[in-house]
């Protein structure tokens, strides 16, 4: 029997298993309710199989993801401010362009390179990646929002 390492709730959490009745102790031993159906315990099992006690990657993810959406917030709002002096200008497209990059930062964290993600050093490179696509293409499609996010770092 190997350890439970911090990182298992996590981990099962993840696998949608979280909340079923049953408990592990850190020494490896899981007990499981007399309401678990086979196929639930099996699932549980399945994932203590391949859990790494000293793996601290499901950890180290879910701070890099709350960094991320910190980060994110700060640039939605940025660019929210943009969006709306834009739409006062009457200049749709330029609303337009800062509405759609809003979306897509929204969506990387659920992004499959960032899922996939099996370490750490992926994981931060497939955020930023995505990341710098997604201002990328929101200057492409309206080339006066590089100004626009000079004008608010000054």
């Amino acid at each position: 029997m190997k350890a439970i390492g911090p990182s298992f709730e996590i981990e099962l959490k993840a696998a949608g298993l979280l909340g079923l009745p049953f408990s592990w102790g850190g020494d490896g031993s899981i007990q499981f309710s007399p309401d678990m159906t086979q196929s639930q315990k099996d699932a549980v099992l399945a994932v203590y199989d391949s859990h790494d006690p000293a793996s601290t990657f499901a950890i180290d993810k879910i701070k890099a993801l709350e960094k991320y959406r910190a980060d994110r917030e700060r640039m939605v709002n940025r660019v929210s401010i943009i969006a709306g002096r834009a739409a006062r200008e009457g200049n749709a497209a330029k609303a337009t362009a800062c509405d759609a990059l809003i979306d897509t930062l929204t969506l990387i964290p659920k992004h499959a390179t960032v899922v996939a993600a099996t370490n750490i050093t992926d994981l931060n490179q497939a955020m930023e990646d995505l990341y710098d696509t997604a201002v990328y293409a929101a200057l492409i499609a309206h080339p006066s929002l590089k100004q626009d996010f000079k004008n608010m770092d000054s």
